[in-house]
Protein backbone atom coordinates (compact mmCIF):
# COMPACT_ATOMS: atom_id res chain seq x y z
CA UNK A 1 0.00 0.00 0.00
CA UNK A 2 1.19 3.48 -0.69
CA UNK A 3 2.20 6.18 1.76
CA UNK A 4 -0.81 8.39 1.05
CA UNK A 5 -3.16 5.62 2.17
CA UNK A 6 -1.19 5.15 5.38
CA UNK A 7 -1.05 8.86 6.14
CA UNK A 8 -4.77 9.32 5.34
CA UNK A 9 -5.67 6.46 7.67
CA UNK A 10 -3.72 7.95 10.54
CA UNK A 11 -4.93 11.48 9.89
CA UNK A 12 -8.64 10.59 9.78
CA UNK A 13 -9.74 7.34 11.43
CA UNK A 14 -13.27 7.74 10.02
CA UNK A 15 -12.05 7.93 6.41
CA UNK A 16 -12.11 4.88 4.16
CA UNK A 17 -8.38 4.27 4.70
CA UNK A 18 -8.94 4.75 8.44
CA UNK A 19 -11.69 2.16 8.46
CA UNK A 20 -9.53 -0.29 6.52
CA UNK A 21 -6.83 0.22 9.16
CA UNK A 22 -9.40 -0.46 11.89
CA UNK A 23 -10.19 -3.77 10.21
CA UNK A 24 -6.48 -4.57 10.07
CA UNK A 25 -6.08 -3.75 13.76
CA UNK A 26 -8.91 -6.19 14.48
CA UNK A 27 -7.18 -8.88 12.38
CA UNK A 28 -9.78 -8.97 9.58
CA UNK A 29 -7.35 -7.88 6.85
CA UNK A 30 -3.57 -7.74 6.50
CA UNK A 31 -1.75 -4.66 5.26
CA UNK A 32 1.78 -4.59 3.86
CA UNK A 33 4.08 -1.83 2.74
CA UNK A 34 7.77 -1.17 2.27
CA UNK A 35 10.33 0.02 4.75
CA UNK A 36 10.74 3.08 2.51
CA UNK A 37 7.03 3.83 2.93
CA UNK A 38 7.51 3.65 6.70
CA UNK A 39 10.27 6.27 6.40
CA UNK A 40 8.02 8.48 4.26
CA UNK A 41 5.28 8.23 6.89
CA UNK A 42 7.81 9.05 9.59
CA UNK A 43 8.81 12.22 7.68
CA UNK A 44 5.15 13.18 7.18
CA UNK A 45 4.45 12.79 10.91
CA UNK A 46 7.44 14.95 11.71
CA UNK A 47 7.03 17.61 9.01
CA UNK A 48 3.25 17.85 8.51
CA UNK A 49 1.92 16.94 11.94
CA UNK A 50 4.96 18.16 13.88
CA UNK A 51 5.04 15.04 16.04
CA UNK A 52 7.79 14.73 18.61
CA UNK A 53 10.20 11.85 18.07
CA UNK A 54 8.55 9.82 20.85
CA UNK A 55 5.02 10.41 19.54
CA UNK A 56 6.13 9.70 15.97
CA UNK A 57 7.74 6.38 16.90
CA UNK A 58 4.74 5.40 18.98
CA UNK A 59 2.39 6.20 16.10
CA UNK A 60 4.53 4.21 13.63
CA UNK A 61 4.65 1.20 15.97
CA UNK A 62 0.87 1.27 16.42
CA UNK A 63 0.13 1.05 12.69
CA UNK A 64 -1.38 -2.32 11.69
CA UNK A 65 1.09 -2.63 8.81
CA UNK A 66 3.66 -5.31 8.18
CA UNK A 67 6.79 -3.59 6.85
CA UNK A 68 8.61 -5.52 4.13
CA UNK A 69 12.41 -5.09 4.16
CA UNK A 70 13.94 -3.44 1.10
CA UNK A 71 16.52 -6.19 0.84
CA UNK A 72 13.79 -8.75 0.20
CA UNK A 73 12.31 -7.02 -2.83
CA UNK A 74 15.37 -5.86 -4.80
CA UNK A 75 14.62 -7.96 -7.91
CA UNK A 76 11.01 -6.82 -7.96
CA UNK A 77 12.09 -3.21 -7.45
CA UNK A 78 14.20 -3.43 -10.59
CA UNK A 79 11.23 -4.72 -12.58
CA UNK A 80 8.93 -2.07 -11.17
CA UNK A 81 11.44 0.73 -11.77
CA UNK A 82 11.45 -0.02 -15.49
CA UNK A 83 7.67 0.44 -15.77
CA UNK A 84 6.60 2.97 -13.15
CA UNK A 85 6.61 6.58 -14.37
CA UNK A 86 7.62 7.93 -10.98
CA UNK A 87 10.47 5.66 -9.92
CA UNK A 88 10.21 6.75 -6.30
CA UNK A 89 7.06 4.57 -6.17
CA UNK A 90 8.90 1.44 -7.34
CA UNK A 91 9.39 0.20 -3.76
CA UNK A 92 5.62 0.07 -3.20
CA UNK A 93 5.00 -1.84 -6.41
CA UNK A 94 7.92 -4.15 -5.57
CA UNK A 95 6.21 -5.22 -2.34
CA UNK A 96 3.01 -6.08 -4.24
CA UNK A 97 5.03 -8.05 -6.79
CA UNK A 98 7.02 -9.88 -4.13
CA UNK A 99 3.96 -10.83 -2.08
CA UNK A 100 1.79 -11.43 -5.14
CA UNK A 101 -0.88 -9.19 -3.66
CA UNK A 102 -2.81 -6.29 -5.15
CA UNK A 103 -1.47 -2.78 -4.68
CA UNK A 104 -3.75 -0.56 -2.59
CA UNK A 105 -3.33 3.04 -3.67
CA UNK A 106 -5.29 6.25 -3.95
CA UNK A 107 -2.97 7.44 -6.75
CA UNK A 108 -4.64 7.02 -10.15
CA UNK A 109 -1.37 7.48 -12.01
CA UNK A 110 0.30 4.77 -9.96
CA UNK A 111 -2.67 2.42 -10.52
CA UNK A 112 -2.37 3.03 -14.27
CA UNK A 113 1.42 2.62 -14.39
CA UNK A 114 1.48 -0.49 -12.19
CA UNK A 115 -1.49 -2.23 -13.81
CA UNK A 116 0.74 -4.18 -16.22
CA UNK A 117 2.73 -5.64 -13.33
CA UNK A 118 0.29 -6.13 -10.46
CA UNK A 119 -3.39 -5.91 -9.75
CA UNK A 120 -4.21 -2.51 -8.34
CA UNK A 121 -7.09 -1.54 -6.07
CA UNK A 122 -8.42 1.89 -5.19
CA UNK A 123 -9.17 2.70 -1.57
CA UNK A 124 -12.88 3.14 -2.38
CA UNK A 125 -13.03 -0.29 -4.04
CA UNK A 126 -11.12 -1.97 -1.20
CA UNK A 127 -13.43 -0.40 1.37
CA UNK A 128 -16.50 -1.53 -0.58
CA UNK A 129 -15.16 -5.08 -0.76
CA UNK A 130 -14.14 -5.47 2.87
CA UNK A 131 -17.21 -3.63 4.13
CA UNK A 132 -19.36 -5.95 2.04
CA UNK A 133 -17.64 -8.99 3.50
CA UNK A 134 -17.88 -7.76 7.06
CA UNK A 135 -21.27 -6.07 6.68
CA UNK A 136 -21.60 -5.07 10.33
CA UNK A 137 -19.37 -1.97 10.11
CA UNK A 138 -21.03 1.40 9.43
CA UNK A 139 -20.13 3.29 6.27
CA UNK A 140 -17.56 6.03 6.85
CA UNK A 141 -18.57 9.59 6.21
CA UNK A 142 -16.95 11.23 3.22
CA UNK A 143 -15.93 14.81 2.83
CA UNK A 144 -16.00 16.76 -0.40
CA UNK A 145 -12.71 16.92 -2.19
CA UNK A 146 -11.41 13.61 -0.87
CA UNK A 147 -9.79 11.19 -3.27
Amino acid sequence: MDTNVIFSATYDAESQPGRIFQLAALGHVQLFSSEEAREEVRRAFRDKLEYSKLRMESAIESLPVQWVPSSGVSLERGRAGKVIGDRKDAHIVAVALFLELPLLTSDRRLRRDASGLVDTVSVAYAWKEVRGLLGYLPRPTTTSGSA
